[in-house]
């Protein structure tokens, strides 16, 4: 569980357990985990690395963009 809160994509792989999975996946086993729908736009921001690893983020591994497959949209990104 993060150490503070962390807003995520229900569909932004996260590294639990050593293994990538996405977090709607643990939302029935872990109290905390919710979806919700926000009811005003907020930042959102995206770490691209030139490998695409897994960053601590509050206590939660979260996984970067690759350039490559983040430039081809590769991940169902939309970029702005």
């Amino acid at each position: 569980m993060p150490n503070e809160k962390l807003l995520l994509t229900d569909k932004h792989p996260i590294l639990h357990q050593g293994v990538e999975v996405l977090p709607i996946s643990l939302r029935n086993n872990y109290n905390g985990i919710s979806k919700i729908v926000l009811n005003n736009p907020v930042y959102v921001y995206t770490l691209i690395t030139e490998k695409r690893t897994a960053v601590n983020m509050n206590g939660i591994y979260v996984y970067t963009w690759n350039y490559d497959d983040f430039i081809n949209k590769k991940y169902n990104c939309i970029l702005l």
